[in-house]
């Protein structure tokens, strides 16, 4: 069994830190920051990732501008449950990458 969560945080480093406290993720002296014992994945979507890619027109000119998620978005796959504010956990209609990454979760 494993658990999904869809996260945003202000920046890497407090999703980090966040991350470090509920130990998802190890700051080790030898190898920097790794994966805790129980994660299996983390995928970080990064700063401010696009929310909706703009258009063009055949000569290139911009059509429709991009526009873009606010905060650090990252997603995990942790074996054990864990509690996340509501402001953290995030549920998109359309994730980045799929919905295969997350078949059988626990929580999507």
């Amino acid at each position: 069994m494993f658990y999904v969560y869809r996260l945003r945080y202000s920046t890497e480093a407090a999703f980090n830190t966040a991350m470090i406290t509920r130990g998802v993720l190890i700051d080790s002296q030898e190898h920097g920051i790794i994966n805790g014992e129980n994660t299996l994945a983390v995928v970080r979507l990064g700063l401010n990732p696009v929310a909706q890619a703009a258009t063009y027109n055949a000569e290139g000119e911009e059509l429709t501008a991009a526009t873009f998620f606010s905060g650090y978005h990252a997603d995990i796959k942790v074996t054990d449950a864990l509690e996340f504010t509501s402001s953290n956990q995030v549920t998109p209609s359309n994730p980045m990458h799929g919905v295969i990454w997350a078949e059988g979760a626990v929580n999507l």
